[in-house]
């Protein structure tokens, strides 16, 4: 089991009535429990969002700075998407 330590934090009521609402209803055993997977969930969310910049955007970035006629116009881009928007329209 980690170590763990007490922490003073400072939360709006709306926030601690959803932390009691979740121990409440039986989705979690503790306020603490709460937190830390709400921690947990964050961190994986950082962890990927890094992950994503230095894998996907970074070189995308990269590669329109190189070679800045490959990049599609707005407009261009706003039309394909009004395009399908009513093919799926015509569809549904």
């Amino acid at each position: 089991m980690p170590q763990t330590a007490t922490l003073e934090v400072t939360l709006s009521t709306e926030e601690i009535e959803f932390i009691k609402a979740q121990v409440a209803n039986g989705e979690f055993s503790s306020e603490s429990e709460v937190l830390a997977t709400g921690l947990v969930r964050l961190k994986d969310e950082m962890t990927d969002r890094r992950r994503w910049e230095q894998e996907v955007l970074l070189p995308t970035l990269d590669h329109l700075e190189a070679n800045p006629t490959s990049a599609i116009p707005i407009e261009e881009v706003i039309e394909h998407l009004a395009q399908r928007r009513l093919q799926r329209l015509k569809v549904g």
